[in-house]
C-alpha cells in the first residue's frame, strides 16, 4: 500500500489524503467500539467495503437508530464481513471505513437517492476499496479457512550437468490466479462501479488475497507486480484507465494501428456486454446499478448520456445486438449456478427500446 501510494503514478490520481470524506463514515480508531461520524466537509483517507448484500437480514442505519450509531457500533450485531473489514482497515493504519448498510440511513429514500447518486466518488476517492470477493453474503466474513502452503511460491532449483560443467538455475512455480469472474462478487450487476472505480483494490477470495491497483496485481502466489495490460488488458481495467487516465489512454490509442478504433466509448460497450450477464435482485436497477459509472465517464469525457448510450457515439452504440443462443449463468445467492432465459424484452419498462438495458440480460 505505502510503496503503490508513494512509487505508482498512475494511481495517484485519486485516493488521496485530499479526498473529501463520504457525508458519513464509520470511525475505526477504537476498534472495539467502532462508531458512525459525519466529518463535516473533512478531507483525510478511507477505505471502502464491498461486498454481497446476500438475504439474510443484516444490521443497518435507520432513523430510529442513527443517534444510537453514532455513539457506539455494537460489534457482536454486526455482520461478519463488516466485522473483519474493520479489523482490516485498522491494522492498515486507516481510521474511517465506509460501508453502505451503515453510511446511509436505509430508511430515508431522500438520504438513500442523495448517497446512490455519490457513490461514484465514495469509490473513487477510496484510498483503498476491500473486497468480499468469495462471500454470498455479508455473514460470510472476509477470511476462509484453507492451508496457506497452497498458495505460497514454491522455488526450486534445477541443475544440468555437461560434460565440462554444471548448469543451475532456480525457478519458482505459483498457483494459478484465482479467477475473479467466478468470485460470487463479481457476478453482482451493483458492484460493477465498485470493481472499475477504486485505484486500489484488496480482495479476499476463496483460497487467496490479492493486491490490484492501477499499475497491475500481486498475490500471495505471485508477489511481484504484474504490469497493468493497456492494450489487451481486462475490459474493466482498461475502463478504469480511461477515467483515471484519460491523456495516457488518449495516447496509447493514437499509436494504435490506423482505422482500428478503441476508445472510451469502445472499452464501455465491453464492459457493458459483460455487465449484461451479471445478477440484479430487481430489473429496475439495470441502468440506477451504472449510473455511477456512467457520470464518472461524463465528467472526464463531457458527453452526454442517454440510458445506456452516449450522444457523441450514438450511431455506433444503436448497433448493439443479443448474441444468438447467449445465456446468464451466474450463481444465486446459495452459490448454485442458475441458468437464465435468452434475453428479450423486459414486461416493465427499464429503458428506451432502442437502448440495450431495454431487454433481460
Amino acid at each position: 500500500l505505502e510503496n503503490c501510494r508513494s512509487e505508482h503514478s498512475w494511481c495517484r490520481s485519486g485516493g488521496s489524503a485530499t479526498s473529501q470524506l463520504p457525508k458519513r463514515i464509520i470511525d475505526v480508531s477504537e476498534p472495539r467500539r467502532p462508531r458512525l461520524k459525519e466529518p463535516d466537509g473533512h478531507t483525510g483517507d478511507y477505505a471502502a467495503l464491498s461486498y454481497c448484500w446476500g438475504t439474510i437480514p443484516q444490521l443497518q442505519t435507520t432513523e430510529e437508530n442513527y443517534l444510537q450509531h453514532t455513539i457506539g457500533l455494537d460489534l457482536d450485531s454486526l455482520p461478519q464481513s463488516i466485522t473483519d473489514a474493520i479489523t482490516v482497515t485498522y491494522q492498515l493504519g486507516f481510521k474511517y471505513l465506509w460501508v453502505d448498510a451503515l453510511c446511509i440511513i436505509q430508511d430515508s429514500k431522500v438520504d438513500v437517492a442523495e448517497q446512490v447518486s455519490r457513490m461514484d466518488q465514495i469509490y473513487h476517492d477510496s484510498t483503498l476499496t476491500i473486497a468480499a470477493a468469495h462471500g454470498t453474503s455479508v455473514h460470510t466474513g472476509l477470511f476462509v479457512n484453507r492451508d496457506s502452503r497452497l498458495t505460497k511460491p514454491c522455488k526450486v532449483n534445477i541443475s544440468l550437468r555437461t560434460a565440462t560443467d554444471t548448469l543451475s538455475e532456480d525457478f519458482i512455480f505459483t498457483h494459478r490466479s484465482e479467477e475473479e469472474k467466478h468470485l460470487p462478487l463479481y457476478t453482482r450487476g451493483w458492484v460493477l462501479q465498485e470493481e472499475i472505480l477504486p485505484s486500489r483494490k484488496l480482495i479476499f477470495g476463496s483460497f487467496m488475497i490479492s493486491w490490484h491497483c492501477m499499475m497491475g496485481y500481486q498475490s500471495e502466489s505471485y508477489h511481484s507486480v504484474n504490469p497493468a495490460d493497456l492494450s489487451s488488458g481486462k475490459d474493466t481495467e482498461k475502463l478504469s484507465h480511461w477515467i483515471r487516465n484519460p491523456k495516457l489512454m488518449n495516447s496509447q490509442e493514437q499509436k494504435r494501428f490506423q482505422g482500428r478504433r478503441d476508445n472510451i466509448f469502445d472499452s464501455w460497450y465491453r464492459v457493458v456486454s459483460k455487465y449484461s450477464t451479471r445478477r440484479l435482485t430487481h430489473d429496475c436497477d439495470k441502468l440506477p446499478a451504472i449510473a455511477g459509472l456512467a457520470a464518472s465517464i461524463k465528467r472526464v469525457q463531457n458527453s452526454t448520456y442517454l440510458a445506456g448510450l452516449w450522444a457523441e457515439d450514438f450511431q455506433r452504440g444503436l448497433a448493439w445486438y443479443i448474441e444468438s443462443g447467449r445465456h446468464n449463468c451466474s450463481p444465486d445467492d446459495a452459490g448454485n449456478f442458475e441458468e437464465l432465459p435468452l434475453s428479450r424484452a423486459s414486461s416493465a419498462y427499464i429503458a428506451p427500446s432502442w437502448s440495450w438495458a431495454s431487454v433481460k440480460g
